[in-house]
């Protein structure tokens, strides 16, 4: 994400500065925020909504008259009252974008459960789903996707779906144990793509004859992902949202110049990657690639005549003849 968001930036000539937490954990996430806030001063923030320590945020940006966007997550369940909506409690908070996580558990388990069916599994096909971290938004939108999926299925059922804390060592130990109390398993429905290869190496260690048949597949589109899709450890990994980044940096820019940036918040979807398409999309995807991108033609304040903004670069890096330098 953050290679993309840097060549946005140096195209609309704006400053970007990414703050690196040294330490893992919402409490230092939110100080450094913090400490940005009252001694940098900086004209906008961008944040990703974590539960219990975003309204300290917000509050701090609001009393020193920063704007912020949030992207990348939904607010946490728990913090949805007291932070509100866009713009109505906190005048600096200007906008809100983010992945429909529920849509991207939901497609993940569509396309591994279609799989199953192709392989004609005679039993039923039953899945472990490998989540996030239990207070994480992001994760439980996934799973909400994926119970979805499963209750428009025939003899399809979820056997368990257990919390890793969106690190790869948990998901090989809970795998390793799950895997025993329920051997029937076919399809590790991953919320990660880390995690997801967690389970997979996880069987592959204690049960290596088991793991050619089980499914496996995750979300991010991370370089992990993609390279287990290409090698057909996962069946698919689905993702574009690391783009998100990009979109907020358009509108920042619009902002300060004035530009009405709309409503929100704003869903975007993430998509499909398969065996069969993954060559495609990696060229699509690439840094190289995306350099090639004349991102002002995305701005209302470079291009006046755009009326509503494309929430899909996908989309728009498959249009070359529109969005591209000349």
């Amino acid at each position: 994400m953050i290679k993309y968001m840097k060549i946005t930036a140096e195209q609309l000539e704006m400053d970007l500065k990414i703050l690196y937490p040294d330490k893992t954990g919402r409490t230092i996430i939110k100080e450094l925020a913090i400490n940005e806030i009252e001694n940098d001063k900086p004209d906008y923030l961008i944040l990703p909504f974590l539960v219990n320590i975003s309204k300290e945020i917000l509050d701090c940006a609001e009393k020193n008259k920063v704007y912020t966007f949030a992207f990348n997550s939904d607010i946490p369940e728990r913090d949805k009252n007291v932070i509100g909506k866009v713009g109505e409690k906190y005048k600096y908070w200007i906008g809100h974008i983010y992945p429909d996580d529920e849509y991207a558990g939901y497609i993940l388990a569509k396309e591994l459960i279609n799989e199953a069916k192709k392989r004609n599994y005679d039993k039923k096909i039953n899945i472990i789903g490998l989540s996030g971290s239990f207070d994480s938004s992001v994760a439980n939108n996934r799973n909400k996707g994926l119970k979805k999926a499963v209750r428009e299925e025939n003899n399809t059922i979820i056997n368990q779906i257990f919390y890793t804390n969106w690190k790869y060592s948990e998901a090989y130990l809970k795998t390793s144990i799950l895997i025993n109390r329920y051997p029937e398993t076919n399809i590790i429905w991953g919320a990660g793509d880390f995690i997801a290869l967690g389970g997979y190496n996880s069987i592959k260690k204690i049960n290596p004859k088991k793991i050619n048949n089980i499914i496996f597949g995750g979300i991010d589109w991370s370089n992990i992902g993609l390279e287990a899709t290409d090698t057909g450890i996962f069946t698919t990994t689905v993702g574009g949202h690391f783009f998100e980044g990009v979109l907020v940096l358009i509108m920042i820019k619009d902002h300060s110049m004035g530009i009405d940036i709309g409503k929100f918040p704003i869903k975007t979807k993430m998509k499909i990657i398969t065996k069969e398409n993954i060559n495609y999309y990696r060229e699509l995807i690439s840094y190289d690639n995306f350099k090639k991108l004349n991102i002002k033609k995305l701005s209302k304040y470079y291009n006046p005549k755009l009326k509503e903004y494309n929430f899909d670069i996908i989309e728009v890096l498959k249009n070359k003849k529109n969005y591209f330098k000349k």
